[in-house]
């Protein structure tokens, strides 16, 4: 090959590589904030990364997103009035073929879990640094996993395998509880109608809550709702 050859493949090179683009979509309730944060931390002449789009909702979505000018989309797991794994469905019905990647300050190994089985390509907290997002970004884009600070690699096999958290037992009392919560009840009326002491009910809420690696009561009810528990 000679010389005026090499440069030809050069210059085709810087041409491709000016022309690579990731193109997101943002779905988040506070948007306004979320998407000015995206845009500063990635300019498209910079880092080939480019917000397309934003919605507050996966309804709102659905109408707005283009699936020819959307190669990502950028999930935050806790939408006002919804399921996060319904809100996942969703997306990959509507959108097959384009990544997702979960953006929470949800730091809950049970919610990472269950995002990596329900799709999610990466699992991004809200503190992430940029590189750390860049690079969940781009390994998404062509396929690949990533999980920012959650997981050593050789853990993410070992969390796939372990054993669906519907075949934990869960007692009628336990339920009836969590039902009461899911209900509007307080923890002392709860156990007025029980028939225990307050304490009892907070001991049983919290290690109902410790079982299932949630955070607090709201998401141990979106769980049980989930999975039909109650």
């Amino acid at each position: 090959m000679d010389h005026s050859d090499t440069c030809f493949e050069k210059h085709e090179d810087v041409n491709q590589k000016q022309f690579f683009m990731i193109r997101i979509f943002i779905i988040e309730d506070h948007i306004t904030i979320t998407q000015a944060g995206f845009r500063n931390l990635f300019r498209p002449g910079r880092d080939q990364i480019d917000i397309t789009g934003a919605a507050t909702s996966i309804e709102e979505t659905l109408k707005k997103a283009d699936p020819e000018n959307t190669d990502l989309f950028i999930l935050d797991l806790w939408l006002p009035d919804a399921n996060p794994l319904e809100n996942i469905r969703l997306l990959r019905e509507h959108f097959p073929g384009k990544g997702i990647i979960i953006y929470t300050s949800e730091s809950s190994a049970l919610w990472k879990r269950r995002m990596i089985k329900a799709g999610a390509l990466a699992y991004i907290l809200k503190s992430a640094e940029r590189a750390d997002i860049k690079t969940a970004i781009e390994k998404a884009y062509i396929g690949e996993t990533y999980f920012s600070g959650t997981f050593e690699s050789t853990e993410l096999d070992e969390i796939i395998r372990e054993p669906n958290i519907e075949n934990k037992k869960i007692s009628p009392a336990q339920k009836e509880i969590v039902r009461m919560i899911k209900e509007g009840y307080k923890h002392k009326e709860i156990a007025k109608v029980i028939g225990v002491s307050t304490s009892r009910i907070e001991k049983i809420l919290s290690a109902l809550r410790s079982d299932y690696h949630v955070a607090n009561n709201f998401q141990l009810v979106s769980l049980f709702t989930e999975l039909n528990i109650i």
